[in-house]
């Protein structure tokens, strides 16, 4: 009975060190899809600061004409995105966050209010490249539409008016 007992001890050991052992290996794997995903949204965070940057830099130059003092200040605001670029570029993700929580914890409102302007910023970027609206599927194309579906549906000869121009919607 002994011999049976450490047999099964034997392989229950064998078995839980295979485990450990396959565990260990996906968590490194894992671990390392991670750093890749991370380091990789790193040069796209640079190079989407690097773009606002070149975009700054033209509004600076386009500024400059009319107003000089503005001008400079887009300029040099340009300037400190590309200087942010490079240090986002030459530290690695897991150094970014450290620093970025420090900072966060150290000027909450400098945090915040970067926040508010990198929405901002980010919002006016999309914008102005998003396509313009089509004709056949825009807001207004739909609501012409609808209101005349509306008036086919309407009985002839009622006096009702649409929904829209009740201020029913």
């Amino acid at each position: 009975m002994t011999n049976a007992v450490n047999e099964a001890t034997g392989r229950i050991e064998r078995a839980a060190a295979t485990a450990r052992e396959t565990l260990s290996e996906a968590a490194g794997q894992a671990s390392h899809k991670v750093r890749r995903a991370a380091e990789d949204q790193r040069e796209r965070g640079a190079d989407a600061i690097e773009s606002i940057a070149r975009a700054l830099h033209i509004a600076a130059r386009e500024l400059s004409g009319s107003s000089p003092m503005v001008g400079r200040y887009v300029d040099d605001a340009a300037g400190s995105l590309v200087r942010a670029s490079h240090a986002v570029r030459d530290q690695s993700a897991s150094e970014l966050l450290r620093r970025t929580t420090e900072l966060a914890r150290q000027q909450p409102m400098m945090t915040f209010a970067g926040a508010v302007l990198a929405g901002i910023a980010m919002s006016r970027f999309i914008k102005s490249t998003a396509q313009p609206p089509r004709n056949d599927g825009s807001a207004a194309g739909s609501q012409a539409s609808s209101a005349r579906s509306w008036e086919a549906q309407r009985p002839a000869g009622s006096m009702q008016t649409r929904p829209e121009s009740a201020g029913i919607v």
